[in-house]
């Protein structure tokens, strides 16, 4: 077959290139984020390659990390009210952040799955793959403050 008939031909769940396929890094890089600077930096980079990445359940995975933000403002109000009606004063908070770690780190892993799929077929048809340095910089030394001020402007109400 010639070269030039097969840029004709897609596969279903083959991505489509875009604007930020430039961008598309593997989806173990914003997982890893998830572990250098928290959930929102994690999610906020998986955002960015589900658009860059472009793939048939790229409206599913912005479901999932829509449902996570929301999860995360929830879990964290809804603890900051139980502590403050004493309900859960003797719970060890050590235990009431890994459990919100955990519910944290399903979403990651969800997000993970669904982009490693679609990932692994672009990367087949020679899609071009970014290195993560910069995203993991910007995880390691920011990620944890960004997460901390959220937090911090949700419980307090500051704006």
């Amino acid at each position: 077959m010639e070269n030039s008939t097969m840029h004709g031909y897609q596969i279903i769940d083959e991505p489509k290139s875009n604007k930020l396929s430039h961008t598309t890094v593997d989806p173990m890089w914003p997982l890893l984020g998830f572990m250098l600077g928290g959930p929102l930096f994690s999610w906020a980079w998986s955002t960015l390659n589900s658009f860059a990445l472009n793939s048939p359940s790229r409206n599913k995975e912005l479901v999932i990390i829509g449902c996570a933000f929301i999860s995360f403002f929830a879990l964290y109000t809804g603890v900051s009210v139980l502590q403050s009606n004493g309900t859960i004063n003797g719970i060890n908070p050590q235990y009431i952040n890994l459990f919100i770690i955990s519910i944290e780190l399903i979403f990651c892993y969800k997000i993970f799955l669904m982009q490693k799929e679609s990932f692994d077929i672009y990367e087949y048809f020679d899609g071009k793959v970014a290195t993560p340095v910069f995203g993991l910089f910007l995880a390691l030394f920011f990620g944890k403050k960004l997460e901390i001020f959220a937090i911090t402007h949700l419980l307090t109400g500051t704006q």
